[in-house]
């Protein structure tokens, strides 16, 4: 694998101050500035109703008709996009090769990625830039690299319609050549990391969540830092919760995606800024940015993104039952999940949405055990935020949750976690958290 500007570095922990230290490199040289529409033509155009690039790859930004009539904006990526996360052992310690990505819809600009975050598009270079680093530790035969999971997981699913991410987990060795802007990051790194608001971007949050838990410390594999939360991941697996849960994900869903032209939309108008709402009912805007960023595989491009003012808010429920921790999880059906219905977290908003509890969960939400702020994939929506939280329940207050069988052991919890087409990203995103709790 030939890289440019590539320099030898052996896989040590880096700690916080040192991922701190490479997102700050890697935003230098980047900027973003929202531009009309006028000044995206011959890159990105209206067509076919949607706002598509030149390439037809990437994305395209529509609208879907929902079951009674009412309009959904959002992203139509049918090209599944690719994460990897290339890890090798040192010293009994699994080491994890990332990237400090600058994004132009991050909050901060640049948060920490796995190893390659790429769509078809990027990879086959429809942009005409350079390929993505490490792609080929994922996508071509190498006999020197192990393929330890791979799986498909599903995205948002209220505003992606029907896209999907292939995860590739994978170990080689630690002497490889790494570019400017990727590092190597130790287990225990990590586990501190979680904690921290904006600097693991999502894809790597909801990645943390599918890898093969220990409840062992001394394994060197990630595992959650709390006692009680070891006892849970190794304690005994249900069939029977296990079985409800996947009887309730099974259930059919009548599936009738019919996309709306923008141009014909009754409640949102085309600006010479981009897709704006007339009433506020989603809550969110299609506008149109110019990026300059030097570490990129290009050096300038346009895009649209999705954006929201309003926060989201999406966690996880504990408690303990017999001395076992568990957390809640509920069965959804959102129109893009390509599944029907996905496992997700207790509660769950997105940004633009009414933060409408049940009466029965307010009273749980008071005892926040750790909440981080993260900005969904800044690749496809500028400063899109949400507030994640877990969350002790109250033993005084009645108990309202919808189904004693969402109440999952870290063992049961990770059965879903690691099957295709299962979880909604926010549960993953959610569950990551889990790793860095303390008692």
């Amino acid at each position: 694998m030939s890289l440019a500007n590539a320099s030898r570095v052996e896989p040590e922990g880096t700690g916080i101050g040192q991922l701190k230290a490479a997102l700050a490199e890697s935003r230098k040289g980047f900027e973003i500035k929202q531009i009309p529409v006028a000044a995206a033509q011959g890159d990105w155009s209206l067509v076919d109703g949607a706002f598509q690039h030149r390439s037809r790859g990437f994305f395209s930004i529509t609208c879907v008709e929902e079951p009674g009539g009412a309009e959904r904006v959002g992203l139509y990526q049918p090209q599944g996009a690719v994460n990897g996360l290339y890890s090798a052992k040192r010293d009994g310690q699994r080491q994890f090769l990332v990237q400090a990505r600058a994004e132009p819809g991050n909050v901060n600009i640049a948060q920490i990625g796995p190893s390659l975050q790429s769509t078809p598009a990027n990879f086959l270079r429809f942009h005409g830039g350079r390929t993505s680093d490490f792609f080929g530790f994922f996508l071509q035969h190498d006999p020197d690299i192990r393929l330890l999971e791979e799986m498909t997981q599903l995205d948002l699913g209220k505003i992606y319609f029907l896209k999907t991410k292939r995860t590739i987990f994978a170990e080689g060795h630690g002497d490889v050549e790494v570019p400017d802007g990727f590092l190597w990051v130790s287990r225990d790194t990590f586990l501190e990391a979680v904690r921290e608001s904006y600097t693991l971007n999502t894809d790597m949050r909801a990645f943390l969540s599918v890898l093969p838990w220990s409840a062992d410390p001394s394994s060197g594999e990630i595992g959650p830092v709390d006692k009680n939360l070891q006892k849970s991941l190794a304690a005994e697996i249900r069939p029977e919760r296990i079985g409800a849960l996947m009887q309730k994900l099974s259930r059919p869903q009548v599936r009738n995606i019919r996309f709306k032209p923008l141009d014909q939309l009754k409640n949102w108008r085309l600006t010479e800024n981009g897709l704006e709402e007339i009433a506020p009912r989603q809550n969110i805007a299609a506008y149109f940015y110019q990026t300059q960023a030097q570490k990129r595989e290009m050096k300038s491009w346009l895009q649209p993104m999705l954006t929201s003012q309003a926060v989201g808010d999406f966690g996880l429920l504990t408690r303990e039952r017999h001395g076992v921790i568990e957390v809640y999880v509920r069965p959804h059906a959102e129109i893009g999940v390509a599944s029907g219905h996905s496992l997700c977290p207790s509660w769950l908003f997105y940004p633009g949405e009414d933060l409408a509890y049940p009466d029965w969960m307010v009273p749980h939400l008071e005892d926040v055990w750790l909440s981080t702020d993260e900005s969904d994939e800044g690749g496809r929506f500028y400063h899109h935020k949400s507030r994640v939280s877990i969350c002790r329940v109250n033993p005084d207050a009645p108990a309202g949750w919808e189904s004693e069988d969402g109440w999952l052991r870290l063992s049961e919890l990770q059965v879903f976690l690691r099957r295709s087409n299962t979880c909604s990203i926010q549960l993953r995103i959610a569950a990551s958290l889990l790793l860095g709790l303390r008692s």
